[in-house]
């Protein structure tokens, strides 16, 4: 055995360990094989590269590129369209249509691809039809390898043959060489699983159970998505903040990641409540979400409030902080932003306090509402931060303002109140950030109070400490929903999955359709709940089920991800039918 043998042996054996444990990237562990056989002398440096100039080499990324096309123009919708009409209710012509779709796509585009793009189809046909997806897809799979042999583009290794006969001088294969005996295969292999191999075909559920003939959707939900084990139910005890609030006001999603799924009221069960339900004292919540977030929320402790007094900002303006007015420019790029979503403080280095509009003062939550042309802004800052907005683009002027006026005017002694952290807080040694009183309650902590010094307008990086004073803006209600939720208790009881479905409410599983251009986007950028009225539960992505709305409110949404959902069915229906 010969140097470069072993070489190349060990070259071999290293790249089928990278390629089992996907430790590094498949086009990586190619690249990694070529340099290493080039720089070990096995083959010549001229050499390693040539291929590159290959016309199969060409042929194939072509196909790649025209696979990509296929992908994103929605070949899919077209398709499962007319499969779904062509098919009917009927799991032999629906294999069989899906089996000579999957071929004939297969034949001019490669064949992951054309799997990928028919993998939405299955899912809902399957759905529709009650079948385990497991008896499309593996016929799906099969029918793609077989389309593949059809043509000279449909796989590789026919192109790579016809590229080594034209170098032998030999002449090279005609587009349709394969297509006699490759039509054939097709053909034989959708009579065989249409007639006999369909029967072979295992029977798997899609969740994590054993199985079983206790049906799908039940399995789903408690084994693939532990649905069960997260669902909480707890009860609004008498004289609470809660009462009367609606849903949006009550926060449950904001400040503990919790979906409201349904509310027990006087013995009455009201599933997939809509956002203005108005939520009463003795109310039975059941929610889904994890008992810690509540738990930790308890721990932050009683934050002793304090109605600040009319020279509260008083305190706040001095040394080089000051108050200042803009007014939102004609054609800013602010107009139809909120505050939050521009991430004003950052972006500008200045908070702002309040906004006036017209004659209308809107203090306290105006986080969320969106700015127009002509919206006056009081901003608090430092001096040579704010000298800056002068020449800022966004804004068509800017003045200064002293503490005794824009406290008449905007009547910021009603927006403002001190919080003591007590100790044993679990707010102790966190973040800003981390506590998320800002994004969760609409609380802006303008200056914390400590004995070893003040800090005036803190980044989100400072971190609390047991023992300080917080000089808060923001509206007295979202303090009291904070308490509210701190209240809230705990009930021992486990709700039913069962008692949440009825005829008009229940549960499903959504896949993205491949050209869908939700792709990449969070669900907070797509507002799922305001589009679509219904709960996003939970993302099922890699084997794992994501449930935090906290948390997959800012995950980018990935084709392949399953997204289970809970509502009115009707509504369901719509979202089945969206192209997105």
């Amino acid at each position: 055995m010969t140097a470069d043998v072993v070489v190349v042996l060990a070259i071999v054996a290293v790249a089928v360990v990278l390629f089992v444990t996907e430790w590094v990237r498949y086009d990586g562990v190619a690249l990694m094989v070529l340099l290493s056989l080039a720089i070990s002398g096995v083959v010549p440096m001229a050499r390693a590269i040539e291929g590159f100039a290959n016309p199969a080499v060409v042929t194939i990324a072509a196909v790649l590129v025209l696979s990509g096309g296929l992908y994103k123009t929605g070949v899919a919708n077209v398709v499962g369209a007319q499969v779904l009409r062509l098919a009917g209710d009927s799991p032999v012509r629906v294999t069989a249509l899906l089996m000579l779709t999957s071929g004939l796509m297969s034949g001019v585009m490669n064949n992951t691809a054309a799997v990928a793009l028919l993998i939405p189809v299955v899912i809902e046909i399957s759905r529709r039809l009650g079948m385990r997806p497991s008896r499309l897809l593996i016929p799906l799979s099969f029918a793609a390898l077989l389309g593949g042999m059809t043509t000279l583009i449909g796989t590789g290794p026919n192109i790579l043959l016809s590229s080594i006969l034209e170098r032998m001088g030999q002449g090279g294969f005609g587009f349709f060489a394969f297509t006699p005996v490759g039509a054939t295969a097709l053909t034989l292999g959708v009579l065989y699983v249409v007639l006999a191999g369909r029967h072979f075909l295992p029977d798997r559920s899609t969740g994590d159970d054993d199985g079983g003939d206790d049906g799908g959707d039940e399995i789903d939900l408690t084994g693939r998505y532990h649905l069960a084990e997260s669902l909480l139910t707890l009860r609004i005890p008498a004289g609470s903040a809660l009462d009367g609030c609606s849903l949006v006001e009550a926060r449950l999603g904001q400040a503990l990641g919790y979906d409201l799924l349904a509310v027990r009221r006087k013995g009455h069960l009201v599933r997939a409540p809509e956002p203005d339900f108005r939520l009463r004292s003795d109310d039975v919540l059941i929610v889904e979400g994890r008992i810690e977030a509540l738990e930790r929320l308890r721990a932050w402790g009683h934050l002793v409030r304090h109605r600040e007094s009319n020279d509260a900002l008083g305190r706040l303006v001095r040394d080089s902080t000051v108050l200042a007015e803009v007014e939102i420019a004609e054609k800013s790029d602010l107009v139809d932003s909120t505050v939050r979503s521009i991430d004003f403080r950052n972006r500008f280095q200045a908070h702002v306090v309040a906004i006036r509009r017209g004659g209308q003062v809107l203090s306290g939550s105006f986080q969320a509402v969106r700015l127009e042309a002509g919206d006056a802004l009081l901003l608090l800052g430092r001096e040579d931060q704010l000298q800056q907005l002068r020449y800022a683009t966004e804004f068509s002027a800017i003045g200064w303002t002293d503490i005794g006026s824009a406290t008449e005017e905007y009547e910021l002694y009603r927006w403002l109140m001190r919080l003591h952290v007590p100790d044993g807080s679990w707010l102790d040694g966190k973040t800003l950030a981390a506590s998320r009183l800002r994004r969760a309650f609409d609380l802006t902590v303008l200056e914390i109070e400590r004995e070893d010094g003040d800090i005036a307008l803190p980044d989100a990086s400072e971190r609390m400490r047991a023992g300080d004073r917080l000089i808060v803006e923001g509206d007295p209600a979202c303090f009291a929903v904070l308490e509210a939720l701190q209240a809230l208790v705990p009930a021992d009881e486990r709700p039913s999955v069962d008692e949440l479905e009825s005829e008009d409410v229940g549960f499903a599983e959504v896949t993205l359709a491949p050209s869908s251009d939700l792709v990449g986007k969070t669900l907070r950028e797509v507002l799922f709940r305001e589009s679509y009225g219904l709960n996003l539960i939970s993302i099922f992505r890699g084997g794992r089920a994501f449930h935090s709305n906290i948390r997959i409110a800012r995950t980018a949404l990935a084709f392949g991800d399953a997204l289970l959902v809970y509502g009115n069915r009707k509504k369901i229906a719509l979202l089945a039918r969206d192209p997105r």
